[in-house]
């Protein structure tokens, strides 16, 4: 009977906030995962005034795999819904090898700030809204309860709408 009770028992682990991360990073509490952005052909930083007058730095992550559209996806700053946007619905622009200037910063500023050493090329997109609504089951006409953000981006400098 003890021989039967041994073969159905199996050795089993926890993981907790102990268990260093097996990846070696030093963090702990961590599994290893799959870091999709790294797919990515470039993570141009952009630079939005709001109309409050507030300065945001956004990075967009831009893709292009081959017989598909490019595709950049942002997070909106002001509701932070993630958004995509298709080359085959807008006009993208972006070349990996110019470095932009970004208004009131020094690349240095940018660099220390943002914890990054590129600035992810330039880009630009014609003039694009946020999808976001705030109650998306009620289905609203003419645009009433979406987020509103809207912008063009020309040269890694996003304007309001």
């Amino acid at each position: 009977m003890q021989m039967q009770q041994k073969q159905k028992q199996k050795e089993i682990f926890e993981v907790k906030s102990d268990v260093p991360d097996p990846t070696g990073s030093g963090m702990r509490g961590m599994t290893s995962g799959i870091d999709l952005s790294k797919s990515a052909i470039g993570h141009p930083v952009i630079h939005y005034k709001a109309k409050d007058g507030s300065e945001h730095l956004l990075t967009a992550d831009v893709y292009a795999l081959p017989g598909e559209p490019m595709k950049v996806y942002i997070l909106c700053p002001e509701c932070k819904n993630h958004l995509t946007i298709r080359q085959d619905n807008k006009a993208i622009d972006y070349d990996r090898n110019v470095v932009p200037r970004i208004p009131g910063f020094t690349t240095e500023e940018l660099f220390a700030q943002l914890n990054i050493s590129d600035l992810g090329g330039r880009i630009s997109i014609e003039p694009f809204r946020c999808t976001w609504e705030e109650k998306p089951d009620l289905r609203r006409s003419y645009g009433f309860g979406v987020c509103g953000w809207g912008v063009s981006i020309t040269n890694n400098v996003a304007k309001p709408l």
